[in-house]
């Protein structure tokens, strides 16, 4: 039985997609005003990781990933210039994708950048204006989202309603914090922003789009009214989760996820990351640096994804070893010519596979999952070095290790 965390009730639930065999699955992409660097990418292997797990559980998986290339810290940048702005983030976009592949992750089966959806973004918030969830504030002619109107707007954050019932406060950054609660911003009039912006036509006039709109958007747009998954970091939980809901089931009236799920972040030698201490690091500069794509995706996924990583180098180095065996005893197996019957070998690796698939089943336990692969693997790896099992025997454990490893992609 499949169960996993959600963030909405903060408790494990039965997994059933609204569509028997059938997954809606939206996950937050990256926000390409820079390169990727590897914190980015605990969030992206735990989602690589999901949706190969549902794979293997028989699901078909619908995968939409948006692109943020709309966003105040690529759009400055480009000093008023469409064309730079795209320039800009596609260079960023495409070495995403190229350390995506590095790291051997699952493409979306739909990639969504913002910049090509405005016009979906300008409906939606029209839908809102109609459904009165959203009015133009005449102080700065931004459109705003009327939180006091969603009635479960703080459920997923856990916000008390008391804390936001009586707030005459508009916010007009992206991202904020919860203590800056207010109206949100759906549409950012021109005339509000005086540093070299990109705008668009809309029936409020010249502006561009707020953060939170673009995800609602497009998830509606390629999914439809309800998801059966939503994935990101822990971070979006508040404010852009919470606005994609009061967004989305604004204008539909329907629920907009069934199981949202959040992963937590990675920390550099028990620090956050931060270019200012110098412990910023992208997956090319680590590769220069002698580790390989496969230890730094064992490292990733070695926590449950609910659990703050502590990257460590002595750990990827340790990883390095762990990988370097592990390819070693495959390489054994494939290419074992056989010794006497074992007669416990299948059931070893039976039992293996069943105590990894029990663990993913819930809630993605990676690490026990890892645990019941690498105890197989060495015990496995010594009765090769002994011939102390059959051809045959060899080749179930080889199956069962192929099994685990198309989760994990660790060889």
């Amino acid at each position: 039985m499949l169960r996993f965390y959600n963030t909405l009730s903060r408790r494990k639930e039965t997994f059933v997609p609204l569509q028997p065999g059938h997954v809606k699955l939206y996950t937050c992409g990256p926000s390409v005003y820079m390169a990727p660097h590897i914190g980015n990418f605990k969030t992206y292997i735990f989602e690589d990781i999901l949706r190969r797990w549902l794979a293997y559980r028989g699901y078909r998986v619908r995968h939409v990933m948006n692109l943020t290339d709309v966003e105040i810290k690529s759009i400055w940048p480009a000093h008023g210039s469409l064309k730079r702005l795209l320039a800009i983030t596609g260079r960023n976009a495409r070495a995403f994708f190229s350390d995506a592949k590095t790291l051997r992750l699952l493409r979306p089966a739909i990639v969504a950048p913002a910049s090509k959806h405005v016009p979906d973004m300008v409906r939606l918030i029209a839908k809102l204006m109609k459904r009165k969830y959203a009015y133009v504030w005449p102080g700065d002619n931004n459109v705003y989202y009327d939180i006091s109107r969603f009635r479960n707007y703080g459920r997923l954050s856990r916000t008390p309603r008391s804390k936001f019932a009586k707030l005459e406060r508009r916010i007009s950054k992206d991202d904020y914090w919860q203590y800056e609660m207010g109206d949100f911003v759906l549409w950012r009039a021109k005339s509000s922003h005086a540093r070299g912006n990109v705008w668009w036509n809309s029936p409020w006039g010249p502006g561009r789009p707020g953060w939170n709109i673009e995800c609602s958007a497009m998830a509606l747009k390629y999914l439809g009214p309800t998801l059966d998954i939503h994935a990101g970091g822990s971070d979006l939980v508040f404010s852009h989760h919470e606005n994609e809901i009061a967004q989305s089931e604004g204008a539909t009236g329907r629920k907009f996820v069934r199981y949202w799920m959040h992963c937590r972040h990675l920390l550099i030698e028990e620090q956050k990351m931060s270019k200012s201490l110098r412990n910023f690091y992208t997956l090319p500069q680590l590769v220069r640096r002698g580790y390989s794509p496969r230890a730094i995706r064992y490292l990733l996924l070695s926590r449950h994804y609910r659990e703050r990583l502590n990257f460590t180098f002595a750990k990827a180095r340790q990883y390095e070893r762990d990988i370097a065996r592990l390819e070693k005893c495959c390489a054994l197996l494939r290419n074992y010519t056989g010794g006497m019957e074992n007669g416990k070998v299948r059931e070893m690796a039976a039992a293996a596979l069943r105590a990894f698939e029990a663990a993913m089943d819930d809630d993605l336990n990676v690490p026990k999952a890892l645990s019941a692969f690498l105890h197989m693997m060495t015990k496995v790896h010594a009765l090769v070095e002994r011939k102390a099992m059959s051809r045959e025997e060899a080749e179930a454990a080889l199956a069962a290790a192929e099994k685990m490893n198309g989760v994990l992609v660790l060889v």
